[in-house]
């Protein structure tokens, strides 16, 4: 099929290509000057598109609000600030940059003031576009946290499903410029544009930079100054602080006898560590993970597990009793005489375990009502 282009150099039927599945889209176009010629939109507004026209010439402002009567108008400048700022005219076109007049030849006797707004000040004003804006930041934070939460040395790839952030009653993400933004963000290497998907590839320096904090066998002295002001926290003592270890490395790390009752190790990477007769009950461990680590006699009574990933880790005589296990994973552990009493395990999966060796008496594989009899409990226990 052969399309009309109106723009300078093909600029709308290159978009189109990549926005052709989008229907009735949103387009801000700064410095709109004329509706039909050599305008990038009006192919799009053919096809039910509509947005922001900005342009600080009145002519063309007439001509816009007469050919786009969908489109909002504007008659103004944008700049990093509010205020109001020189625009120099020649013939049909303007501009507010002394050095581009001079090139182009443009004379300073059609120079006057112009009102001029910064695009926040448009997004404020407009609310569906605000909405739309923070919608598609949003979505692109996500995708790379998640990219980051999953790269390693070894894979830097991540294919972000785009289905599931399309939701009813939210402003619809535009893939195009979702991948234009992700390659813009200086965290991917290389992206590949799928109907449903973007394929990502990030760079070298995201992916080591994935955990806020990492400890080794160095960091002893380090880890005794958290534990010390835990525990102060734990009394509720002056000097005292929560130890948060989310989404830190922790490799070759000794935590065994350590009380960490409440701590925060949400995303946290545990390598060969040493957790016997650790106390960390009612701690967070949401999508933490443990690869060849030492956690006997480890005692973890009421914690969040869910989403957790245990790999060829030793839990013998482990305690977990009334704790998350909710879609974790565990793969080639000894459970021997580990107790999974009155813990949730809905969608756990487990691989080269033997459970017939561990207590999994009363255990529950639905969350909702295990959550609802722990609340019961809690307000019994209070009353």
């Amino acid at each position: 099929m052969r399309y009309e282009s109106y723009a300078q150099e093909l600029e709308d039927i290159i978009l189109y290509v990549a926005l052709q599945d989008v229907d009735e889209g949103f387009y801000i176009d700064i410095g709109a000057n004329d509706p039909i010629e050599i305008s990038v939109t009006k192919f799009f507004y053919d096809r039910g598109w509509s947005g922001i026209n900005v342009e600080p010439l009145r002519s063309k402002c007439a001509l816009l609000e007469n050919e786009r009567p969908r489109d909002i108008n504007l008659c103004i400048g944008i700049s990093d600030r509010r205020g109001e700022t020189a625009v120099v005219a020649a013939g049909s076109g303007s501009t507010f940059s002394d050095k581009v007049a001079q090139n182009l030849g443009y004379s300073n006797n059609n120079k006057y003031m112009k009102t001029t707004l910064t695009l926040s000040d448009i997004f404020e004003k407009y609310p569906s576009l605000k909405a739309f804006a923070e919608k598609m930041t949003e979505v692109a934070e996500n995708i790379l946290t998640e990219a980051v939460k999953a790269s390693d040395e070894n894979n830097r790839n991540y294919i972000a499903e785009l289905g599931k952030y399309n939701k009813p009653g939210e402003p619809i993400i535009i893939p195009a410029l979702l991948d234009d933004m992700l390659a813009d963000s200086g965290m991917v290497e290389d992206t590949i544009l799928h109907d449903d998907s973007i394929e990502l590839c990030l760079t070298e320096q995201a992916a080591n930079n994935r955990y806020r904090e990492r400890y080794d066998a160095n960091s002893s002295t380090e880890i005794e100054i958290i534990c010390a002001k835990h525990a102060l926290w734990i009394y509720d003592e002056k000097g005292g602080k929560r130890a948060d270890f989310s989404n830190s490395l922790l490799e070759n790390v000794d935590l065994s006898n350590c009380n960490l009752c409440g701590a925060d190790f949400s995303g946290a990477v545990f390598i060969n560590c040493n957790l016997d007769d650790a106390s960390m009950c009612d701690a967070d461990f949401k999508g933490a993970k443990f690869k060849q680590c030492s956690l006997r006699h480890f005692t973890a009574e009421g914690a969040n597990f869910t989403e957790s990933d245990f790999y060829n880790s030793d839990l013998r005589g482990a305690y977990f009793t009334a704790s998350n296990f909710t879609n974790a994973k565990m793969a080639d552990c000894n459970f021997h005489e580990a107790s999974f009493m009155n813990c949730c395990l809905e969608s756990w999966i487990t691989t080269d375990c033997n459970l017939k060796i561990a207590d999994m008496r009363n255990v529950s594989y639905d969350e909702s009502a295990w959550l609802e009899d722990n609340n019961e409990c809690m307000s019994m226990g209070g009353m």
